[in-house]
């Protein structure tokens, strides 16, 4: 337990209820950010085979011309 906070003030222990809400209300923006997050470099990851596949396309297309 926190020293002196079984003492506290019924007011302290209101604040430090309130400080409890903040920081969950904080995690959960938190974890909602982070998931974004993920999802955009899920995006961006699927882009960039996107993009490899059309160059290997591309390169293919070029080889067959120059034969």
């Amino acid at each position: 337990m926190i020293k002196g906070f079984a003492n506290s003030s019924l007011s302290h222990q209101y604040i430090g209820i309130n400080v409890l809400q903040w920081i969950k209300q904080q995690l959960k923006q938190l974890k909602h950010q982070i998931e974004e997050q993920q999802k955009i470099e899920r995006i961006q990851g699927k882009l960039v085979d996107i993009q490899n596949q059309l160059k290997n396309k591309n390169f293919q297309e070029e080889k067959i011309a120059l034969i």
